[in-house]
């Protein structure tokens, strides 16, 4: 079914299932969505499954990681009963060699990390200050493999956020201390796109990196 819309295949039932589904919240759907909401839905091959997952994210309020689950987990075709053609998954991949966490040996040791990580921050700030963005460029979140923290992005206010392995948010930002990009041409035909993220967990101070590749065909 590839290239072709499933417009055609649905049925006035499918369509009412598919209503049925979604739940709007109280005063009425999200809009506009968050932009990372949009990569993510952009990722979705068939232009009538991406519209129906657009509706939900934008009447459920759903988060990012939410739409994301969604999306993975093929809710379009489990509310239809049968699977529908889906762009293979991103693959993320944290790097175990490059995890450390942080267990200071004095109290000296301990300042002077507390002192990197703070004008990590410092830094950040100044330059978002002049008018270029640090925080807000990158569209992926992260996780901390060690403590389980984790970031999301709310669909009401658009903001990215750190919670706690239990689910309870937390002031505490992941610091993304560098980004690597590169893409390269596969011989098949289409690209491999692999961002490299080295960042510190504000909740336990691990340092770490984390890979995310995603292949694109032509």
């Amino acid at each position: 079914m590839k290239g072709k819309s499933l417009l055609a295949t649905l049925t006035a039932e499918d369509a009412q299932k598919l209503e049925d589904s979604i739940c709007v919240r109280k005063g009425g759907p999200v809009s506009p969505l968050p932009i990372e909401h949009y990569f993510e839905l952009g990722r979705v091959e068939d232009e009538v499954v991406r519209s129906w997952y657009e509706y939900k994210a934008a009447g459920e309020a759903c988060s990012l990681r939410e739409l994301r689950k969604a999306i993975r987990e093929d809710l379009f075709g489990t509310i239809l009963g049968r699977p529908t053609p889906q762009r293979k998954p991103r693959k993320v991949s944290p790097v175990q060699k490059k995890e450390e966490k942080f267990e200071p040996r004095s109290p000296e040791e301990k300042d002077r990390y507390n002192k990197l990580v703070h004008n990590i921050v410092e830094l950040v700030k100044e330059t978002e200050a002049k008018g270029i963005p640090m925080r807000h460029v990158r569209h992926d979140i992260l996780e901390c493999t060690l403590c389980g923290a984790y970031e999301d992005v709310l669909c009401e206010d658009a903001k990215r956020k750190t919670y706690l392995r239990s689910g309870e948010v937390t002031s505490k930002e992941f610091q993304v201390v560098r980004c690597k990009d590169r893409s390269q041409d596969l011989e098949d035909g289409g690209v491999r796109c692999t961002i490299r993220y080295q960042f510190i967990c504000g909740v336990c101070g691990a340092f770490q990196t984390q890979t995310i590749r995603e292949s694109f065909e032509d």
